[in-house]
């Protein structure tokens, strides 16, 4: 499991808790950090992303590259499944 959010901060602590058993070879992991922040930064939360799907899509020659685009990228690869080598994933993460 991953946690991910831009108002976390460092982890103020983490232990293993060896006193719990799992089913499997990992160890469950105990964290905290500080509260929070509840507010966001006036600028962050009115500037708007840099991608805008209205846009491109307003504009027909842009979807066509965007489409021929994706299919050249996909046409490459094919799908991913649980034969996959270590490289194949990161590049598809890619």
């Amino acid at each position: 499991m991953t946690l991910s959010t831009r108002e976390v901060v460092a982890l103020a602590r983490w232990e293993i808790d060896e006193n719990l058993a799992t089913a499997s070879d990992h160890e469950m992991i105990v964290f905290s950090w500080p509260p929070l922040v509840a507010a966001k930064d006036k600028k962050e939360s009115t500037t708007t992303p840099s991608w805008n799907i209205d846009r491109l899509c307003a504009d027909e020659q842009t979807v066509k590259a965007a489409g021929e685009h994706w299919r050249e990228l996909s046409d490459r690869r094919g799908p991913i499944d649980t034969e996959a080598t270590e490289a194949e994933l990161e590049d598809e993460a890619r």
